[in-house]
């Protein structure tokens, strides 16, 4: 599945996926009905929802009509496979107990039916999605009139997924807190603890940033109470 935005409805990719049986079967939605949350899967460790299913014969279909990254997953729409996992989340799964599941890297969840010999085991995706923030939006670095930069984003929640007229997101945190580094992935030149959704920079403190790192990135991740969230990246201008 080839990328795309997160922001708008995709009209133009498609992806075939193959279902466990041919008695399976996948129905259309509307977008009132994706709106509503109908449709959800998970296609590697990106959520996607899709209102158009088209039956090729045995157990293959094609999915189109795309709503992408859902659930925070905006990080995984670039990086898709062939033969990636698809899992329709209908609500018909089971819940367990996250006490017995556990939190040790490379877990498996097993399963055995009463006439099965042998148990089938599943990875745990997605692992520690609910825990953290969702990744900032809408960052931006603006050039003041006196040559300084302010570098703001807006943030998000974990469970909001709903925007209000008028109103934040609400923080579902016990406090409010970013954490902003500037440099490349494999070198951090400075580094921000920060109770605002905002950073000033002096034109004085942006030449020796530059001057220590000329290709150099904001990377912004809000902290939550379990976890932080995945970065926002924004350029310096």
């Amino acid at each position: 599945l080839a990328a795309a935005s997160s922001l708008v409805f995709d009209r133009h990719a498609s992806v075939i996926v193959t279902l466990i049986g041919a008695d399976q079967s996948l129905t259309m939605a509307t977008m009132r009905q994706l709106s509503m949350g109908a449709n959800r899967a998970v296609l590697g460790e990106e959520i996607i929802q899709f209102a158009v299913a088209e039956p090729l014969g045995g157990a293959r279909w094609r999915l189109s009509g795309l709503w992408r990254g859902r659930g925070g997953t905006e990080a995984a729409i670039a990086g898709h496979v062939t033969g990636e996992v698809f899992v329709l989340l209908d609500g018909t799964g089971t819940l367990l107990n996250p006490e017995l599941v556990g939190t040790v890297p490379g877990s498996v969840i097993a399963a055995i039916g009463l006439g099965d010999a042998e148990p089938v085991t599943a990875p745990i995706r997605l692992r520690g999605i609910g825990l953290r923030p969702l990744a900032p939006v809408h960052g931006s670095c603006r050039i003041l009139a006196n040559g300084d930069r302010a570098i703001s984003w807006v943030r998000r929640a974990r469970g909001a997924w709903l925007w209000s007229d008028g109103v934040d997101v609400p923080l579902n945190e016990q406090s409010e807190a970013y954490d902003v580094t500037f440099g490349t992935a494999s070198a951090t030149t400075a580094r921000w603890d920060l109770t605002t959704p905002g950073l000033t920079l002096s034109a004085t403190q942006v030449a020796a940033l530059l001057s220590t790192n000329p290709t150099g990135r904001f990377a912004i991740r809000q902290r939550g109470d379990r976890a932080a969230s995945l970065p926002l990246d924004v350029a310096l201008i």
